[in-house]
């Protein structure tokens, strides 16, 4: 009896134990949150609301982003990254012109993606709540602090509802007159799904608001 009961205990263990490591590997590595692969095809919703300057009314702006995962190649460091392509249209899909062109590195420290010739530190391993890094490591914009503001979180975006998220404050700056904020939202097995970013003032002269929003949301994902 006493062998049966060892023999259930040890198997319980070990099943836990397994279960356990496979779900932590998958939730705090950031690949699992970032699996760009070459040939993939992310569409996005790009709305842009600026706040008039003179009046204070809020104007609206509709784009289409696709973006494309092209190919692979060594970077300057050494490091195996991707190349992803954007393309915007200002009519509705029925033409394309090219927006950006971006870089990516994914490793077991983290991913780094350069936009606009800066590398920015986006994800940092492990993923955990509440664990805070510099997203400008790696550039010379000077300290910013990102952090993970919620893990395997759900979130639903104009499309879609994810069950596993991560999301990333990177910045988060209010007062009574101005608010700064940057966040970025990645769902597990996909990739970005969210991205907002807001500079808005108050003006106390003019008694205006001015400034901008914009947020991205994915609408079609394609893998290779």
């Amino acid at each position: 009896m006493r062998s049966i009961l060892a023999f259930t205990l040890t198997a319980f263990l070990l099943f836990s134990a397994c279960t356990k490591t496979t779900t932590e590997a998958y939730s705090f590595n950031p690949a699992a949150y970032y699996p760009y692969a070459v040939e993939n095809i992310r569409d996005y919703d790009l709305d842009s609301f600026s706040y008039d300057w003179s009046t204070g009314d809020l104007i609206q702006f509709h784009f289409m982003v696709r973006e494309r995962v092209v190919g692979k190649f060594v970077d300057l460091s050494g490091k195996e990254a991707l190349r992803v392509e954007q393309f915007i249209s200002r009519d509705s899909g029925r033409s394309y012109e090219v927006y950006a062109v971006h870089t990516i590195n994914v490793d077991e420290t983290g991913m780094q993606r350069v936009e606009d010739n800066q590398r920015y530190l986006k994800m940092v391993s492990p993923v955990v709540k509440r664990k805070k890094w510099d997203g400008n490591l790696y550039n010379n914009l000077g300290y910013r602090e990102y952090q993970y503001y919620a893990v395997k979180a759900p979130f639903s975006n104009n499309y879609k509802e994810y069950a596993d998220c991560v999301h990333v404050m990177q910045q988060n700056d209010s007062s009574f007159i101005a608010q700064e904020k940057k966040m970025e939202i990645y769902a597990a097995s996909t990739g970005l799904v969210y991205k907002m970013e807001k500079n808005v003032t108050f003006d106390q002269v003019t008694d205006k608001v001015e400034g901008y929003i914009l947020e991205w949301n994915l609408r079609n994902y394609w893998e290779k």
